[in-house]
């Protein structure tokens, strides 16, 4: 089994590369670290297509496959981007999969808004330490074995970690 990148995934691969080398500096990344958001940066991603890219094109997405997906997350990791990107990429594909009522919320993600991921389940109505909670428009986590969908504008408290990500904890009650 060949497992090496295509033509095409090479060359998004160093598109990506360039772009990180021009928006994600190590000092930009230091920048960043106060709020683990870099504005900046999170709109040359829009522009680029990348968090929605991998939704299908009749949604509003780029149409790109999971392997393209891992490119860019490689990327993404390598030089320590300050924007949800990964939370995006996936949220937007869980939405893309809902039964239509998800439109609106995935059009916001295609129009450029960042999402956040809740990685553990909530407790007491709240997903905790949400990886880009704190600048989310859209967060996506579990509530016992239900996944929920939440509007995260004023429902969050922000959270300082080691790591300084935008992690914040959103308050289920403003479910979308």
């Amino acid at each position: 089994m060949d497992l090496s990148f295509s033509t095409e995934q090479s060359a998004l691969a160093d598109a990506v590369s360039r772009l990180y080398a021009k928006e994600s500096h190590p000092e930009r990344v230091r920048l960043a670290e106060a709020s683990g958001f870099d504005n900046v940066l999170w709109q040359a991603l829009v522009r680029m297509g990348l968090p929605t890219m991998g939704v299908a094109e009749t949604q509003g997405g780029g149409g790109a496959s999971l392997t393209d997906l891992a490119v860019v997350a490689e990327q993404h990791g390598a030089s320590l981007g300050s924007a949800p990107l990964i939370e995006t990429m996936v949220v937007a594909r869980l939405l893309a999969r809902g039964d239509g009522s998800s439109a609106t919320l995935l059009d916001r993600l295609v129009q450029g808004a960042p999402a956040g991921l809740g990685l553990h389940p909530a407790r007491d109505g709240r997903l905790r330490l949400v990886p880009g909670g704190a600048v989310a428009a859209v967060v996506v986590g579990l509530d016992g074995d239900e996944l929920v969908v939440v509007s995260s504008t004023g429902n969050r408290e922000l959270r300082r970690t080691l790591h300084s990500g935008a992690v914040a904890d959103v308050d289920l009650g403003a479910s979308a």
